[in-house]
């Protein structure tokens, strides 16, 4: 649940610990992230690219050596 949610839930849940106590409010509280999934179906089916992880073409060196290569000494 992003911050937004937050706004809206947590006082609810705090809530209804207060009046049901923690149990309940557990069960509540799955209840509403339940209802979070048929969304996140629905963005997976979307097969966006920004979801896909892509190699990084990243170079590692150490003190301006790359890592394989005769470093000089100095």
């Amino acid at each position: 649940m992003g911050s937004s949610g937050g706004v809206w839930a947590q006082p609810v849940l705090g809530r209804a610990a207060d009046v049901w106590d923690y149990a309940p409010s557990y069960l509540i509280s799955a209840g509403i992230s339940a209802l979070a999934l048929p969304f996140l179906a629905l963005s997976r089916r979307e097969n966006a690219a920004a979801d896909k992880p892509e190699p990084a073409d990243v170079e590692v060196r150490i003190r301006g050596a790359e890592i394989g290569a005769a470093a000089s000494p100095g």
